[in-house]
């Protein structure tokens, strides 16, 4: 008997130790004295914003989005906003819908294809780095704790053809792609 009142002395002293944000009603008196905690639960989110499409130009003067052989690299760069309410640091995934883990890919919907390249300048220092398509990279201090990064883009994103190989072989037409960024978490 004496044992199993110290089992529920130690049974009520442990579920009373759980049950410290709990309101309580005040005595009945002159005056009366209640409490209530008050609690915010914030989730964690990230957000990407401010995407451009990349129209791709070789600059060579003529019409703009459109790839003359021989003038010189084609690319276009493009500012882009990463928030993050914890921290700076998040994983970065880019997939291309034609690539789809094999490269990014222009298609002219015939079959024909030109391999791209896409890199990320994180912290729009001029600091480029490639980004491998379907790869997910870590980006210590691509986000900003600011949502929509206080109205000013913090990164970059470059996609580029070379002036040399598939793009000299190919029949003229249009060729496009899809790019997919995946922010996730990192701290």
């Amino acid at each position: 008997m004496k044992m199993s009142k110290i089992l529920m002395a130690g049974t009520l002293l442990a579920l009373g130790a759980t049950t410290a944000h709990a309101a309580s009603d005040g005595g009945l008196a002159a005056t009366s004295t209640g409490t209530s905690d008050v609690q915010l639960i914030i989730a964690e989110r990230v957000q990407i914003t401010g995407l451009a499409d990349l129209v791709l130009d070789n600059g060579s003067g003529g019409a703009a989005n459109t790839y003359e052989p021989g003038s010189g690299d084609v690319s276009f760069t493009s500012t882009f906003c990463v928030h993050y309410n914890n921290a700076t640091g998040v994983d970065l995934t880019i997939n291309s819908t034609n690539g789809a883990g094999t490269g990014y890919l222009l298609d002219d919907g015939s079959g024909n294809q030109i391999t791209y390249q896409v890199e990320i300048d994180e912290g729009d220092d001029g600091g480029a780095t490639a980004h491998a398509e379907a790869a997910t990279i870590q980006y210590s201090s691509m986000a900003s704790t600011t949502l929509n990064c206080g109205g000013t883009p913090n990164n970059n994103v470059r996609a580029f053809v070379l002036d040399s190989g598939s793009p000299l072989g190919v029949p003229n037409g249009t060729y496009q792609d899809t790019l997919s960024f995946i922010i996730a978490p990192n701290p």
